[in-house]
């Protein structure tokens, strides 16, 4: 029984040795899995997805910015070519680029001016048919006309 005693004594020391083995072992791994840095692994991906999405933006601002820079370049250039129409108008019929305000009050009063003599004409050219329907009217009744032709 004492050897038994001393054998069973071994072997518990050996299990002893073994499970202070394995509770050794048990917090290696447990102070390296708390030593990886899943916080600043978890920052760092937050961080890597938010640079790229300013990255993806950038590109669309860029894109976005081209697109607008050639419609306003197209919209210069018609500019430059309605300007370079207006003043190979205004060379062509000799009135000046400037003072352009003036310019169209002056228009406005003509086109007044012309609307006058314009309503004039219409008035004469009625009157001149009154008048000849008159002059009809008093052949055929044998009278003769005040107004010659």
């Amino acid at each position: 029984m004492a050897t038994e005693l001393a054998d069973l004594e071994r072997s518990l020391a050996g299990v002893d040795a073994e499970l202070s083995g394995v509770d050794q072992a048990l917090l290696t791994l447990d102070a390296e899995r708390q030593a990886i840095p899943v916080a600043a692994e978890r920052d760092l991906g937050n961080d890597v997805v938010r640079l790229a999405e300013r990255q993806r933006r950038r590109t669309e601002c860029r894109v976005g910015r081209d697109k607008q820079r050639r419609v306003h370049d197209g919209d210069l250039t018609r500019r430059d070519q309605a300007w370079a129409d207006f003043a190979e108008y205004a060379g062509t019929h000799r009135f000046a680029l400037r003072h352009l305000d003036d310019q169209a009050t002056a228009l406005r009063e003509f086109r007044r001016d012309l609307d006058k003599v314009e309503s004039a004409l219409r008035l004469l050219s009625l009157r001149e048919t009154a008048q000849k329907g008159a002059e009809r009217e008093l052949a055929r009744a044998g009278g003769s006309p005040a107004f010659g032709d």
